[in-house]
Order: C-alpha cells, then sequence, then structure tokens
C-alpha cells in the first residue's frame, strides 16, 4: 500500500526532492526505514541521494548496518550509488 501512496503522490506532482517538516527528504526517510521498493520507485522518478537534509547528512548516512544488516545495507548502497549526478 505504502509503494502506492508514494505513486500517487508523485503522480499528482509532489516534489521528488522537497524536504518535509523534519529536514528529511523521501529518499532520505526511505533508507532510514530499509524499503528497498519505495528506494528504487524515488530513485526511477529522480530523487537525489547526496542532498543533505537540515543536520547536513544524505542518505548514505542512514543506510547502515546496525540498522538493516549488511546485506540489506549492502543492497541500499548499490542502488544509491547507481544515481546519475547529470
Amino acid at each position: 500500500m505504502l509503494n502506492l501512496d508514494v505513486m500517487m503522490l508523485l503522480e499528482n506532482g509532489a516534489e521528488i526532492n522537497a524536504k518535509g517538516e523534519d529536514g528529511f527528504t523521501a529518499i532520505q526517510n526511505a533508507c532510514f526505514n530499509g524499503n528497498i521498493e519505495i528506494i528504487k520507485i524515488l530513485l526511477d522518478q529522480g530523487a537525489n541521494p547526496f542532498l543533505r537534509n537540515d543536520l547536513g547528512y544524505d542518505a548514505f548516512y542512514y543506510t547502515s548496518e546496525e540498522n538493516h544488516g549488511k546485506k540489506k545495507a549492502k543492497e541500499i548502497i548499490q542502488l544509491l550509488k547507481k544515481f546519475d549526478k547529470n
């Protein structure tokens, strides 16, 4: 259901790299929560994992082995590294 919610927001013009009230972008929240499907959707729609939040951290910072385990953290980092900065 969450994937559908994200797609509906994007289809209705939500800004992919906007910060929420907490200062985090959607991709940072998805990385923090370890939601690989949401991360894929956001990256496919152009979310920038290199943007920094109000604390100065990017999406990579929120992808830790402590939060998600080594295998999942590695998978998320591989996805984020595929982002084309151009």
